[in-house]
């Protein structure tokens, strides 16, 4: 697995796709991941134009081994493990102030009697995108969350704790969210659909200069004092790209929205650090268009099923 630091690269934290098993001893039904959904999900984020898919969880074995080599190369894992202690830094104190019950890793929680359904919202909200926030910023990376809606969750959690402490994290978060705005972006988009020319081309781009050149130039975008700069050039490198003769039939231009930070917050470098930020904000994209489509190829496919734990013996 590579690091291509540098480059575009994208954050798929999951779902993985479930399938329904019968447990024959038991006789109940369970839902559990299938694993071998991720190498249709790897090449669709393959061809929306990732140079590197980043995934903050480790794969099985015999899942990795059902993923052809050039898409392989394109996976790299991160543990996540800082980002989530940090998250529960944010997470814990509000599950506090409001009396719900929580389990230590915040993955679990009981809401008190007639909780306000706004809060509950709110807090629903903040939880599913924390993590995936601080892991963008540390590692550099685009993630798909919505940002808006993080923004308005936590300022509403800001109006209603009573705690100082709390109320001064919520608005440093708050802070860094305000920096962010929609973005127009010119990208590229592969005219085949055939997914094994997908592959095909995708796997000539990434070792063409012009190509790793427009790459770099993505990355580049969740640096604020850059922004501008930088979408100027993306359409001058793209207009090089589609200049090549090899990629005239193959490529065509997009125009795809984004949200991006427009300057780095003012705050203490000390408050910066914690929160991992130092000359960047990661790109905020959308792959639900990507997601869908393997999910429909995953659902048509006739691969091998892997049996649960419970039906092999183990």
């Amino acid at each position: 697995m590579v690091n291509h630091s540098g480059y575009n690269r994208i954050l798929y934290s999951g779902p993985l796709f479930c399938r329904q098993f019968y447990n024959k001893t038991k006789k109940l039904y369970h839902v559990i991941p299938d694993f071998q959904s991720i190498p249709f999900i790897i090449e669709e984020l393959v061809a929306f134009g990732a140079l590197e898919i980043v995934l903050p969880f480790k794969l099985p074995k015999s899942s990795i081994q059902t993923i052809c080599e050039p898409l392989r190369k394109r996976i790299s894992f991160v543990s996540g493990k800082e980002e989530s202690k940090l998250a529960k830094s944010f997470l814990l104190p509000i599950f506090n102030e409001f009396g719900i019950e929580a389990e230590a890793n915040c993955i679990a929680w009981r809401y008190p009697k007639d909780f306000p359904t706004n809060i509950m919202d709110a807090i629903q909200i903040l939880h599913a995108s924390i993590s995936p926030f601080l892991l963008g910023i540390k590692h550099k990376i685009q993630i798909d969350i919505d940002v808006f809606g993080l923004k308005n969750a936590v300022s509403l959690l800001r109006g209603k704790v009573t705690s100082s402490r709390l109320r001064a994290n919520l608005a440093i978060l708050e802070g860094v969210l305000n920096t962010y705005e929609d973005i127009s972006v010119d990208s590229i988009c592969i005219r085949s659909h055939a997914p094994t020319e997908h592959i095909s081309i995708f796997e000539d781009l990434v070792n063409d200069e012009h190509y790793r050149q427009l790459s770099n130039k993505y990355y580049r975008l969740g640096m604020p004092q850059y922004l501008k700069r930088g979408l100027m050039l993306i359409k001058r490198q793209i207009r090089k790209l589609l200049s090549r003769q090899k990629y005239r039939m193959a490529l065509d231009i997009a125009l795809r929205n984004i949200q991006a930070a427009t300057k780095i917050p003012l705050l203490d470098s000390e408050v910066l650090n914690k929160l991992f930020i130092q000359n960047y904000l990661p790109i905020i994209i959308s792959i639900q268009i990507p997601i869908s489509t393997a999910k429909k190829k995953w659902k048509s496919s006739d691969s091998t099923i892997v049996q649960p734990y419970w039906e092999d013996g183990e």
